[in-house]
C-alpha cells in the first residue's frame, strides 16, 4: 500500500523591505524545474505596489536544474503593505514554502 504524505509548510520567512515612493527592490526566488512547484504572488494592494516578474534561466546546463523567479517591487504610494509569495503545486492547497514581505513605503 502506498501512502501519500502531505508535508506541513517546510519554510516560512518574514522579511521587511523599506522603500521610498518610486524606488524599486528586486527579490530572487529559487524554483525547481521539476515537481510542478511554482511561486504564486499575492499583492492585496496593486495601487501601492507594482509587481513585475521574469524567470531567469538556470546557471547549470544539467537537465532539471532550477531557475530563479526575479520579482521587482516598485513603491507607488506611502504606507505599509504585505506581499505574500507561496511556493506550491497548483492542485494542492498546502504550500511547501511561504515568504511574507512587509513593504514599508516612506
Amino acid at each position: 500500500m502506498l501512502l501519500l504524505h502531505r508535508p506541513a509548510v517546510l519554510l516560512f520567512l518574514h522579511m521587511r523591505i523599506t522603500l521610498h515612493i518610486g524606488e524599486s527592490k528586486t527579490i530572487l526566488l529559487q524554483k525547481e524545474a521539476v515537481g510542478g512547484y511554482n511561486w504564486q504572488l499575492q499583492n492585496p494592494d496593486e495601487e501601492s505596489l507594482q509587481i513585475s516578474t521574469s524567470t531567469l534561466p538556470a546557471k547549470s546546463r544539467v537537465i532539471g536544474a532550477g531557475a530563479v523567479l526575479e520579482v521587482k517591487i516598485t513603491a507607488t504610494k506611502k504606507g505599509t503593505f504585505m506581499l505574500l509569495a507561496t511556493y506550491r503545486r497548483s492542485w494542492e492547497k498546502q504550500a511547501a514554502k511561504v515568504q511574507q514581505y512587509e513593504v514599508v513605503v516612506t
